[in-house]
C-alpha cells in the first residue's frame, strides 16, 4: 500500500469487507444445510464433515435438491474459484515483492514464487491427509504469523509506529492511541487464548491419543514441529536475508 493512499481507512474496508463476505457465506450455507437435510442429525453430520467435505460433497447434493440447483451451484463454484485466485494473487504478490526487496527482478520472482508454489501444493492436491494437515498446521499458523507482526510494532515502539507509518498525511481517519493498545496488549492476549482453546481441542477432542507424535493429523506434536523447522530456518539465515533485502534496496536507490 502506497502512503498517498488512505492506510487506516483501506485496511478497515479490507478487514470488513473480507468478515463480511465470510459471515454473508456462513448465513447462506448453514441455514441451507439444516433446510435441506432430511433432519438436524443429518445436517449436524453434514457441517462435521469439514470444510472440503462440506465444500465438494455436501453442497453440490443440496444444490440437487434446490429448484434450479444447477445454475445456483455454477454460480457458487465461480465464486468460490474467484475467492482463492483473488488470495492466490495477493499471496504471490506479496512474496514477489520479498524476492525484489532482495535485489531480484519482477519476472524472475513471479517465475520462482510460480514454481516453487506448485511443487510444494503437489501433496496437498494428491493426498488429502496431507492437505488436511497444513490446513491445521498453517491455519493456526496464521496467528504465530500475526503476533511476530505485533511483537516487530512493538520493538519499534507502537505509538511511533503509528504516528511515522500508519497516520500519514492525507489520511481521511487517523488511528488514535486505541491501535497502540491493541498492538502491545489485545494481540498478545488473543494469541495465548486462541491458541490455547485450539490446542486444549487437540489434546481432548481431535487426537487425545497421541498428543506428540508429529505424524499425526490434527495434534500438538506435529504443530510444534512444523512451527520450529520454519523458525529455525528464519532464525538461522535471518542475518543473511536482512542483508540480501538491504542490498537489493541500495541497488534500487542507486
Amino acid at each position: 500500500m502506497d502512503k498517498k493512499e488512505d492506510i487506516v481507512l483501506n485496511s478497515f474496508i479490507a478487514g470488513f469487507g473480507n468478515n463480511a463476505a465470510s459471515l454473508l457465506a456462513g448465513i447462506a450455507v448453514i441455514p441451507t444445510v439444516f433446510a435441506l437435510s432430511a433432519s438436524a442429525s443429518v445436517a449436524m453430520d453434514s457441517l462435521g464433515a469439514g470444510n472440503t467435505g462440506l465444500t465438494f460433497i455436501v453442497i453440490p447434493q443440496l444444490f440437487e435438491k434446490m429448484p434450479g440447483g444447477a445454475i445456483f451451484e455454477t454460480l457458487f463454484f465461480l465464486a468460490l474459484s474467484l475467492a482463492a485466485f483473488s488470495s492466490l494473487l495477493a499471496m504471490i504478490e506479496l512474496s514477489t515483492r520479498i524476492f525484489m526487496d532482495m535485489g531480484m527482478n519482477r519476472k524472475k520472482a513471479i517465475k520462482v514464487i510460480g514454481v516453487t508454489g506448485f511443487l510444494l501444493g503437489i501433496p496437498s492436491a494428491v493426498w488429502l491427509g496431507f492437505f488436511n494437515n497444513q490446513d491445521w498446521v498453517w491455519g493456526i499458523g496464521l496467528m504465530v504469523s500475526g503476533l511476530f507482526v505485533a511483537l516487530a510494532v512493538i520493538k519499534y515502539g507502537a505509538d511511533r509506529f503509528r504516528k511515522e507509518l500508519v497516520n500519514v498525511e492525507g489520511n481521511d481517519i487517523q488511528a488514535g492511541r486505541w491501535f497502540s493498545i491493541i498492538i502491545k496488549w489485545l494481540i498478545p492476549i488473543e494469541f495465548a487464548v486462541m491458541l490455547g482453546w485450539w490446542f486444549w481441542r487437540s489434546a481432548t477432542e481431535f487426537d487425545p491419543d497421541a498428543i506428540w507424535n508429529p505424524f499425526h493429523t490434527y495434534n500438538i506434536g506435529t504443530t510444534l514441529l512444523q512451527w520450529g523447522v520454519v523458525i529455525t530456518f528464519f532464525i538461522v539465515f535471518n542475518k543473511m536475508l536482512v542483508k540480501m533485502t538491504s542490498n537489493g534496496e541500495s541497488q534500487d536507490g542507486a
